[in-house]
């Protein structure tokens, strides 16, 4: 018979977890200590990814700021991990950072394991966002290069058979009309060619335009 397995609860593992918090005196700054937790939580985790990301990623404008992703992650590894309350003013915030080395002193207590997939984590999602507003730009420029072939054919139907006069003529019609659509250009090109003394016909030739309904 087989031996049954024993089963191990998860609070036997508790006492081998590594501390969760930790003090550490702030350098430079004499009775500042700060407390890091080493560690965050799953959904700590998703939000430091997503507010990284919306920080230099704008899907609606489709701009990408790179500059500004390396001082995101700074910035939200101290509101994540610290008790630390940064300043609302930007200016004061990049400072903090770039002028003291608290970043430093927090990265190298927390967990490097999570902190270096948090980072590979903001490179995938920065990657699918630009990727994403790049696919969408191409596809509103194939939109526009199918509408434009599609303008070019029915001028050129609308213009088969209309002579250099009537040409003349109608640009001094358009001159005067302000902003122009399909009707407005077909009642142009009619009143060019009567201005023109062109009936319908010259010469044998029958020359046919269909104003739009």
């Amino acid at each position: 018979m087989a031996k049954k397995e024993k089963k191990i609860p998860v609070n036997a593992l508790k006492g081998t977890m590594s501390q969760e918090t930790v003090t550490i005196p702030l350098d430079g700054a004499d009775g500042v200590d700060v407390v890091v937790q080493k560690t965050i939580p799953l959904q700590e985790v998703m939000q430091f990814v997503a507010d990284v990301v919306a920080s230099c990623v704008d899907e609606a404008d489709g701009r990408y700021m790179p500059e500004v992703l390396p001082f995101a992650i700074k910035a939200h590894v101290l509101t994540s991990y610290t008790n630390l309350t940064l300043p609302s003013d930007v200016k004061k915030q990049y400072d903090l950072i770039y002028n003291t080395k608290v970043v430093d002193q927090v990265v190298d207590q927390i967990n490097q394991v999570q902190y270096f997939e948090i980072l590979d984590a903001i490179q995938a999602r920065v990657k699918y966002a630009t990727r994403k507003m790049s696919n969408l730009a191409t596809e509103k420029v194939n939109e526009l290069l199918v509408r434009m072939e599609a303008f070019a054919d029915n001028a050129e139907q609308m213009f088969a058979g209309v002579d250099g006069q009537d040409i003349a003529a109608l640009m001094q019609n358009l001159a005067g009309a302000g902003s122009v659509d399909e009707a407005k250009l077909v009642e142009a090109v009619f009143s060019a060619q009567k201005s023109d003394g062109v009936s319908g016909e010259e010469d044998g030739n029958l020359i046919e335009l269909h104003k739009p309904k």
